[in-house]
């Protein structure tokens, strides 16, 4: 990633409900603040940046990456997940099968960053372990897919 990942993703038109949500809510904070990420106070728990790091081995973009205190995933020049709070990713996934099934789980909703993102609960803690995180990881990459037939 560039070392301007804001002023990078503002050029691409499917980031701007994240960047203006994201940018609204940031708040500088030093480097070495425990609680900062990327210069800025952190939005998400450390484990749910952690789940969101486990969750994106093998995924495009490979890694998250802080955008104005909030882990997120990019490929591609477009965010397409973003880690906030303490246990919620958000997916950037406009239609599909995967978008139904995240709205009928019983924690899914429609994502505060428009109605192309759904947002899903980080650990599925309704199913085994094992279940929920191969269902997150399909998840994520049905997001990681619909950045690149978007692209």
């Amino acid at each position: 990633m560039t070392t301007d990942l804001p002023a990078t993703l503002a050029t691409v038109p499917a980031n701007q409900s994240v960047l203006s949500i994201l940018s609204a809510a940031a708040v500088p904070r030093p480097a070495d603040d425990p609680w900062a990420l990327d210069g800025f106070e952190s939005h998400a728990h450390p484990d749910l940046g952690q789940r969101l790091d486990e969750l994106a081995v093998g995924m495009p973009g490979g890694r998250t990456a802080g955008l104005y205190g909030v882990p997120v995933l990019v490929a591609g020049g477009v965010v397409y997940a973003v880690a906030r709070g303490t246990s919620t990713i958000h997916l950037r996934i406009p239609s599909g099968p995967s978008r139904v099934e995240i709205l009928e789980h019983p924690r899914g909703a429609v994502s505060e960053f428009g109605t192309a993102w759904v947002a899903a609960d980080a650990w599925l803690s309704d199913l085994s372990g094992a279940e929920g995180t191969r269902r997150l990881r399909s998840w994520i990459a049905a997001a990681a897919s619909m950045v690149s037939v978007d692209a």
